[in-house]
């Protein structure tokens, strides 16, 4: 009985415990904390799913003043699986849409300790090492900061199913048997088509498992448990291009990545790649020329069209973390004040909101683990468990991925863990002091990162200033179905709570969109509301809603104008630059003909047009 008991307690640990202590964790926001900025967006979207059974095709109020085509830039499995969750959840249990989605978020995120747990067992950790795997991810900040309840977004239940995706193609690279494997493997692909149904990050993951592979082909022959997780995900890859509406819509499947993946699962199943008695140098050839012979063809189909504003972007988070500024790119400007694109410092991977006193187990672990493959074997690349030179590999690519955009953190926090749980394991099995001072130290480190994460959490802060709740009101009270013209990044707030179409907001892959955050931002910092008054005419707007002085240097930003730097330097404004039409709005809120000011709170004003003709 006992030993029974022995071998199901870290099981339910993991399973059981180790998720309400997430979950907890998770709901420690206070409960007035509301959905804001993109969460706004994505509750507008489900409640429409709840109350109507489908979302609204085209969405009237974004994009005007055609409206929005959702399936063409949005992966929509989020609203469709947090709208079931919202009715069983009022069904079974009477709770409400907001009380719903809160727990909807916080579950996605805690339930990230069972795939974790696998995968720290395919690492060969014992059942109390995987635990602690699990316990880690949980309350790593990197991954609790971005899936606390109020942050209704795509990261949780994404993270959750595109680590499961991961985690069971490392345990099918892991296992004992082919047809383990291929079951794996094709559980993995499974995982990884969910994921891609609820969010477009996990589109880094193949191309990353794919150059994996291809290093690892180079060394010694690929194994079969290999060729079937590449051959896996290759074919899951190609159904989600076709089957998913936004990656069909974007040509995602002539993208140089997807065809890399393709041109490398192939590759494995070459006979001259498969041979024992192949060279190095052969197998390196091969697989680089597959990879540069399918890039070259993506490079040359994937061109115009939808794609390309999907490519343009992902460029530009890469040449913004590097510094690098196109003046070519319009869009630039709008996504050097996006906080998610920043790069992060290494040294910011040891903050209270990223891996805290964990971080210096993002090198100890992977240590850990060399050592313990040397003592096994003297050659480490060919004798090593090709499961942890993938998690590994995994792991580098993603922290580098974190270097370039901060957001990229959540998605590194859970191979972390796995690698975490399987050092401790190494350290335990290894006899001598520098084992026992490890797993001493490990200790304090788990509780002040989850002290931090605690802490990150109680006191997040969503809640809508009183000043913005009284303007959207008076926005709401004289919605008229005409246009409301604000700043971007408030645009899902008015779409919601004023239930008036947003001139723009912050879906920056519509086309349409690009174009009214630029012109808006280049008319209000003109000299003349000339400027303003014609975009206002030809899309039918009517309201024109002037934030703080603070939000200047987001519009300045985004119409790339050379105040920006002034106002990042603070310094002040003078001669020309005082006199633009928004700063004069901000701070005279006078009348600007033919807009006139009528209303004001806080330092945010609402100006009507004074020449618009009354709507039918």
């Amino acid at each position: 009985m006992r030993s029974r008991l022995g071998r199901w307690a870290p099981r339910l640990a993991a399973f059981l415990l180790v998720p309400a202590l997430g979950l907890q964790l998770r709901l420690a926001p206070p409960a007035g904390n509301a959905f804001t900025l993109d969460a706004a967006g994505h509750e507008r979207l489900i409640a429409t799913r709840v109350a109507a059974g489908r979302l609204p095709q085209p969405d009237r109020l974004a994009d005007p003043p055609l409206g929005r085509d959702l399936g063409r830039f949005l992966p929509l499995g989020l609203y469709q699986a947090a709208a079931l969750w919202a009715r069983a959840a009022r069904a079974i249990a009477g709770f409400d849409l907001d009380r719903a989605l809160r727990g909807f978020t916080a579950l996605a995120g805690a339930l990230i300790a069972i795939p974790v747990w696998f995968g720290a067992r395919a690492l060969r950790a014992g059942p109390w090492s995987a635990a602690l795997a699990a316990l880690i991810a949980v309350v790593l900040p990197a991954h609790v900061d971005l899936t606390t309840g109020p942050m209704l977004r795509y990261d949780a239940p994404g993270t959750l199913l595109a680590t499961t995706y991961l985690m069971l193609g490392v345990a099918a690279v892991a296992a004992a048997s082919p047809a383990r494997a291929r079951g794996l493997a094709a559980l993995s692909a499974l995982a990884l088509l969910l994921a891609l149904a609820v969010w477009r990050v996990p589109l880094i993951l193949p191309p990353i498992v794919a150059l994996i592979a291809a290093i690892l082909a180079c060394v010694r022959p690929p194994a079969p448990a290999w060729r079937a997780w590449l051959l896996a995900t290759a074919v899951a890859l190609v159904v989600a291009c076709l089957g998913l509406e936004y990656l069909r819509r974007q040509l995602h499947v002539l993208a140089p990545s997807t065809l890399a993946v393709i041109a490398v699962a192939a590759a494995l199943h070459a006979p001259a790649l498969r041979s024992e008695r192949s060279r190095p140098a052969v197998r390196g050839a091969i697989v680089l020329g597959a990879i540069i012979v399918a890039a070259a063809i993506g490079a040359a189909l994937a061109r115009g069209g939808d794609y390309e504003t999907l490519g343009r972007l992902l460029r530009l988070r890469a040449w913004l973390a590097f510094g690098v500024v196109r003046a070519a790119e319009p869009m630039t400007g709008v996504l050097l004040t996006v906080r998610e694109l920043q790069p992060l410092p290494p040294a910011a991977l040891a903050g209270p909101a990223a891996f805290s006193w964990l971080a210096w187990w993002l090198v100890a672990a992977p240590a850990a683990l060399w050592i313990a493959a040397r003592e096994r074997r003297r050659a480490w690349l060919g004798a090593a468990e090709p499961a942890v030179l993938c998690t590994v590999g995994v792991t580098l690519a993603l922290a580098l991925l974190t270097l370039l955009a901060n957001r990229n953190r959540i998605l590194l926090a859970p191979p972390v863990a796995v690698l975490i749980g399987a050092a401790a394991a190494a350290f335990a099995r290894r006899p001598g002091t520098i084992g026992r001072i490890a797993i001493v130290a490990l200790v304090p480190c788990v509780a002040l990162a989850a002290t931090d994460s605690y802490r990150t959490a109680s006191a997040l802060t969503t809640e809508r200033q009183p000043e913005w709740a009284a303007t959207l009101d008076y926005l709401r009270a004289h919605a008229d179905g005409s246009p409301v013209l604000a700043p971007w990044e408030r645009g899902y707030e008015i779409e919601r709570d004023a239930t008036s179409p947003a001139f723009c907001d912050g879906l920056l892959e519509s086309p349409v969109n690009q174009a009214h955050i630029l012109d808006a931002a280049r008319a209000l910092l003109a000299l003349t509301p000339d400027s303003l008054a014609a975009l206002c005419e030809r899309n039918g707007v009517r309201r024109v809603v002037v934030p703080p002085s603070w939000s200047l240097y987001g519009i300045a930003m985004a119409a790339r104008d050379p105040i920006a730097e002034t106002i990042a330097m603070h310094r002040p404004l003078r001669g020309a630059d005082a006199n633009r039409v928004v700063v004069r709005m901000m701070a005279g809120g006078g009348p600007e003909p033919p807009f006139v000011p009528v209303f004001e709170r806080g330092g945010f004003r609402v100006y009507a047009r004074a020449d618009a003709p009354p709507v039918r």
